[in-house]
């Protein structure tokens, strides 16, 4: 689900764009450490993003523990908040990881224990559906920070009655 915002919206709005990923057959996945299943290229704020999710984590990860990484694709650097979410099979959001990081073109950044790989894969909880495990991506840039398609802010935003009225002919009489 993509967001179009058009102008500089309230500060107390939640800005960020999601990308939803579905890891079909999760359960079946090899739960070996650094054993990787990595989604296709995505687009998020102008940059080509990849999610990495060790279902047996990475080498550094606690036993039993699924590690979820997000690697910015695109030949920048972007400063930005990264969530991921787990979407259970009823559709709420559920064991959310989210960071502020500086990310660098190839650089993977994330968890490396986001959560127990039987607590995904168990019945009763309910996350998996018809084996598929969800989650969301959801990146939001940091203050000051712009990606390849910012559109400035409106200079009459800011000032538009200084501009407009400094501007205008004065009436003498």
């Amino acid at each position: 689900m993509a967001i179009v915002n058009i102008g500089t919206p309230p500060k107390e709005w939640e800005v960020g764009d999601s990308h939803f990923i579905r890891i079909h057959h999760f359960a079946s996945l090899s739960s070996k450490k650094d054993r990787a299943v990595m989604s296709p290229p995505f687009s998020l704020f102008g940059n080509e993003w990849r999610l990495h999710v060790y279902p047996g984590g990475r080498s550094e990860a606690s036993t039993g523990m699924v590690s979820m990484y997000l690697e910015l694709c695109s030949e920048c650097e972007f400063s930005c908040r990264a969530t991921l979410t787990v979407q259970t099979s009823t559709g709420d959001m559920s064991l959310e990881h989210d960071a502020s990081h500086m990310f660098t073109n190839g650089e993977l950044y994330g968890c490396k224990n986001y959560t127990r790989l039987k607590q995904l894969i168990h019945p009763s909880k309910k996350i998996l559906e018809n084996g598929t495990l969800t989650l969301r991506v959801q990146i939001a840039p940091d203050e000051g920070h712009h990606c390849k398609n910012f559109i400035p802010k409106n200079q009459l935003d800011r000032d538009w009655d200084r501009k407009l009225f400094n501007s205008m002919p004065t009436n003498s009489s």
